[in-house]
């Protein structure tokens, strides 16, 4: 039994070593996948909300750094545990060293994740940000003739980008192509109210 119980805590460290690396690679094959099945959906979804973000999209802040996300966590444990695998298992160094190589690598790899993510967001352009309530008032051209009670579309430029909104009539009147309209309320986060000026 102590035999036992000393073998068991020899081989530990390799237990936790193990678990991390298989916890933190699932982890982040999952996130890997659902990106790529949530942005194949999103290209797929009609092209009309592409420039709006989610509801929280207006309380984002810019260039924020975050360092506990799901992303950095899975990357620590997937790290830690390969890298003290392989100092362990491969290097022959003691557990405590293998241990402070894994911490090591796994906290580089939360600063690096977290500072990638930081990084990207200042790729993000004015063009992408859009709040459709901004656009009460503003003048547009309507696209897609609006008939009565269904929608038609509308171009309008807001902050120097043109964009195409759905549009329905104020007054349920016909409103044909080209005429200028102009915004005065907002159905939904891609749909608005106008009147022909």
């Amino acid at each position: 039994m102590i035999f036992f119980l000393l073998h068991l805590l020899k081989e530990l460290p390799n237990f936790v070593f193990w678990a991390s690396a298989l916890f933190g690679t699932t982890l982040f094959l999952m996130r890997l996948c659902a990106t790529m099945i949530g942005g194949l959906i999103h290209e797929w979804a009609d092209g009309d909300d592409l420039a709006i973000e989610d509801g929280d999209g207006a309380h984002h802040q810019t260039g924020s750094f975050k360092l506990f996300t799901l992303h950095s966590i899975s990357g620590f444990f997937m790290m830690f545990g390969w890298v003290g695998l392989a100092c362990a298992k491969q290097l022959q160094y003691g557990h405590q060293i293998s241990i402070m190589y894994g911490l090591l690598a796994g906290v580089i790899t939360m600063v690096l994740t977290a500072l990638i993510f930081k990084w990207s967001q200042l790729l993000v352009s004015r063009g992408t940000r859009f709040d459709i309530t901004t656009t009460i008032g503003l003048v547009g051209t309507v696209y897609q003739r609006i008939s009565g009670n269904e929608a038609g579309k509308i171009q309008i430029v807001v902050d120097e980008v043109t964009r195409e909104l759905l549009a329905l009539s104020s007054d349920g009147d016909d409103i044909e192509s080209f005429c200028i309209v102009r915004i005065v309320k907002v159905l939904d986060y891609e749909t608005v109210i106008v009147q022909r000026v």
